[in-house]
């Protein structure tokens, strides 16, 4: 069983792994919100850190147990459930990757964020950029929005929060994989789409729609690196299709 990454977070945990090592100590708790099959959750448990993860869709839990017993990462803890319905121990970090689309009140989420972390703690979050870039692919994820950079600000600054890192993050990659999301989905439309909930579409986002057996010969994290030098180039510009953030709670 090989734990071959999407390309996205390949990009989004590169800058998160960084942010880590430069100003998070080893044993500090860090909590990801809709963690998915815990690739990033691995990564933290297996460097010291005490790692949660929070997560209700039943495949993406179904997968994480998986993974989680055949690389015997133990100590890598999943509470199974929406994380409103959870009231936790307070926080050093929380992480929260592309889940903040998927909610119709994206600001209750962020006021309940805040509340799980300490004083100074941070919030690390990404998500996808720009209305304008709406398509098909957003519908089958269960997007109910895509951000602007003005709107996710007032959004983290309104709820107690100042920036401490913005980038518009893995151009042009991101914004190339779009474009093939598209084209794949009206080559090969997934079936289930116009017959399931927003609900439900977002629970399937946290493991992928598409599939490749030969996936892990090209997405890993050294075949990547070049490419993710190259995007750090845009990191300060608006031309992206993703936002990657760290806030700090104030």
């Amino acid at each position: 069983m090989l734990l071959i990454p999407s390309v996205r977070p390949l990009f989004r945990h590169h800058l998160t792994k960084r942010f880590f090592k430069r100003s998070i100590p080893h044993g500090a708790r860090v909590y990801d919100v809709g963690c998915g099959r815990g690739d990033f959750i691995f990564w933290l448990a297996q460097r010291g850190y005490e790692a949660h993860g929070f997560e209700f869709s039943p495949q993406a839990i179904k997968r994480f147990k998986a993974l989680r017993a055949y690389y015997k990462i133990h100590n890598a803890r999943l509470h199974e459930l929406d994380f409103f319905e959870h009231t936790p121990e307070r926080a050093d970090v929380i992480t929260c990757f592309e889940v903040l689309e998927h909610l119709e009140d994206d600001t209750r989420a962020v006021r309940l964020m805040r509340e799980w972390l300490r004083d100074d703690g941070y919030l690390v979050i990404t998500v996808p950029a720009h209305m304008r870039l709406w398509g098909r692919d957003d519908e089958v994820y269960g997007h109910v929005r895509r951000y602007e950079r003005k709107k996710l600000r007032n959004l983290l600054e309104s709820n107690g929060f100042v920036i401490y890192r913005f980038a518009s993050y893995g151009y042009p990659w991101l914004n190339i994989l779009k474009k093939i999301r598209e084209l794949h989905m009206k080559i090969r439309p997934p079936k289930f789409v116009d017959q399931h909930s927003q609900q439900m579409r977002t629970q399937r986002s946290g493991v992928g729609f598409f599939k490749s057996k030969f996936l892990g010969l090209f997405l890993n994290p050294l075949t990547f690196y070049p490419l993710i030098l190259f995007s750090n180039l845009f990191n300060r510009t608006d031309i992206s299709e993703g936002y990657f953030v760290v806030a700090r709670k104030c």
